[in-house]
């Protein structure tokens, strides 16, 4: 018996308490009924030529940092253990073993360009496989185990849920429908639960600096492992990104009762981000305080805003994204620092980690917001700036670095190898989507170029894969695109002066946009 208490309270107290820790829709996660073998990945030499290839004329250092960033994701990932397991593979490192929703989710998608050579989204099985009854995933586990490295109701547990936006990212890349059909259950289950449990009554959400995975960024007074009672900018944008994907999982599985309920979230969630977190003074989304206090700091996190299209509104978005441009915010030399330079924190010389240090995962976030709300020349005007700075270092030590210094060509602090594969994961995407400039949308059959890389010689890309049916090569120069390819779709061509849609058949065209 509890002391202080009846038996009937302490009754009534755990029934009430065994009801919160069942959730049904847990009952429909599959990845718990069964275990998955995990196939032995071949050399890299072996897939390379089935990779997509960018053609990058007078730019030998960008297509090296390219081909190095694919070499070390599969060096990352290739002595992971192969056996049978419920879970698929290894996202942190090698020697560790533990998969990180703060890597993996950035890692597993670029199985969209592997036209399924290996089935690298099995990082994700694991969170699947071990989820709780409750609907709890763990941010940190073995998958070999299901040890977890960070247990439920603790304040580090509010890891971002970046699961959904993952799974989001393959299915318009792939179309593979059936695998949503498979995850959307235990995601919406979690989703369930960290709204019950990392949520305000307000409808904000919180975190903390060691669970957002900005460990060291002071944006709370003593937000280390405590939420202080704070609403954080990024768990509530993440939250609101959320119920935006999972609605559209729910309206393409027709469960239109489960998209109505989180539509009415998202609205509800927008309306009080819009109110409480965005500092009109200084025109930018930040913690708030319970005494309705703003953080001291601009974090590179309140971006994640840009992730649901509906959140900032018009008046607003140009002055929020006018701070990337800021040479004494978020513009630096090397774009983009994960703290603005106006912060009191901001470390100027090597980035100290998330105060400052340039991480190519964070500018790789920002990019998919740019583009999310049509800010396709700012997104590919960062991305060569990023790239070209990183390409440099590259050059200098042979080496891929978890972070960079904000104001010079070198790697950040502490200074660390890239063992996770998660920085170059960014490269290899951020060289395709936003330097070349192509995404595929497989759904819709349509293939978009926004076509701003400054070459007088033929660019472009070849083995782009179109979802897992076929592929395509686009070589552009002198106002003409010349197209091989194995399937039909749409051809969307943005450049400087004009959007151009064309219809593309299968074999080899040439288009004019003279």
């Amino acid at each position: 018996m509890i002391r202080g208490f009846s038996p009937r309270l302490v009754t009534d107290f755990m029934a009430q308490r065994a009801i919160l820790l069942v959730e049904p829709f847990v009952e429909k996660n599959q990845f718990r009924q069964h275990r998955t073998v995990r196939p032995v990945m071949p050399e890299f030499e072996q897939i390379r030529p089935e990779l997509p290839s960018p053609i990058l004329p007078g730019r030998p250092a960008l297509e090296s940092l390219y081909w190095a960033a694919w070499k070390a994701l599969w060096a990352a990932h290739a002595n992971s253990v192969s056996s049978l397991s419920k879970a698929g593979g290894n996202s942190e490192s090698a020697a560790t073993g533990w998969v990180s929703m703060a890597a993996a989710p950035y890692i597993a998608p670029l199985a969209g360009y592997l036209q399924s050579v290996y089935p690298l989204m099995t990082l994700l099985d694991g969170f699947y496989a071990f989820q709780h009854d409750d609907g709890y995933i763990a941010g940190e586990l073995d998958p070999q185990s299901g040890a977890e490295g960070v247990q439920p109701y603790s304040p580090d547990c509010a890891v971002p849920n970046l699961l959904a936006w993952a799974e989001w990212r393959y299915f318009r890349l792939t179309g593979d429908s059936k695998r949503i059909e498979s995850v959307f259950w235990p995601l919406l289950a979690y989703h369930r639960w960290r709204r019950a449990n990392t949520s305000w009554p307000s409808g904000l959400y919180w975190t903390t600096e060691t669970a957002s995975g900005l460990k060291n960024q002071p944006r709370v007074p003593d937000g280390r492992h405590h939420h202080q009672h704070w609403s954080w900018v990024d768990a509530s944008s993440l939250a609101s990104m959320n119920c935006r994907l999972l609605e559209s999982m729910a309206i393409l599985l027709g469960e239109a009762k489960y998209g109505e309920q989180l539509r009415a979230e998202h609205d509800a969630l927008i309306s009080v981000i819009n109110a409480e977190l965005w500092n009109d003074e200084l025109k930018f989304y930040q913690d708030a305080g319970p005494t309705n206090g703003y953080s001291k700091t601009k974090s590179i996190a309140a971006y994640w805003a840009l992730h649901d299209s509906m959140l900032v509104p018009a008046d607003r978005l140009t002055p929020f994204v006018q701070h990337l441009r800021d040479n004494w915010s978020f513009g630096t030399k090397v774009v983009l620092p994960s703290l603005s330079a106006d912060s009191d924190a901001f470390n100027a010389q090597t980035g100290n980690g998330w105060r400052g240090g340039v991480w190519p995962s964070l500018t790789y976030m920002v990019l998919c917001g740019l583009m999310n709300v049509k800010q396709y020349r700012l997104a590919h005007t960062l991305a060569r700036l990023h790239i070209d700075s990183v390409a440099q270092v590259y050059g200098d030590t042979e080496t891929l670095w978890r972070s960079y210094s904000p104001f010079e060509a070198r790697p950040g602090t502490p200074v660390e190898e890239d063992r996770s594969a998660l920085t170059a994961s960014a490269l290899i995407a951020m060289t395709i989507e936003y330097v070349v400039g192509v995404s595929y949308d497989q759904p819709l059959r349509q293939l978009t170029w926004h076509r701003y890389f400054d070459s007088q010689q033929p660019f472009g890309i070849r083995n782009y894969p179109l979802g897992n049916e076929g592929s395509v090569d686009l070589e552009s120069a002198d106002g003409v695109i010349r197209i091989h390819s194995e399937l039909p779709f749409t051809l969307t061509v943005h450049t400087l002066d004009e959007t151009v849609a064309i219809a593309v058949s299968p074999g080899a065209s040439e288009i004019s946009l003279n």
